[in-house]
């Protein structure tokens, strides 16, 4: 049962990469905001709204690459000794 997951959880993070990497011209725009709103050049609405899309980009980033690992390690073939 742990394959079946594993196999879905790869899936998953496929599905995932595939919309980090049509968001991508999205990202750039977003992570030049983020230093722009660390320097102090907007004002505090935009800060948030900022902040809040770069914590889902962290968040997004994360989950994918949880989602792969586990997923590999789940799919593995076991060792009999």
């Amino acid at each position: 049962m742990k394959k079946v997951f594993g196999y879905i959880f790869i899936a998953l993070s496929i599905i995932l990469a595939l919309a980090i990497v049509g968001q991508a011209s999205q990202l750039m725009a977003d992570v030049i905001a983020f230093v722009k709103a660390i320097s102090g050049q907007v004002d505090a609405y935009n800060s948030g709204k900022i902040i809040g899309k770069f914590t889902y980009i962290i968040l997004h980033l994360t989950i994918t690459i949880c989602l792969w690992l586990v997923g590999r390690r789940w799919t593995k073939k076991p060792v009999h000794c």
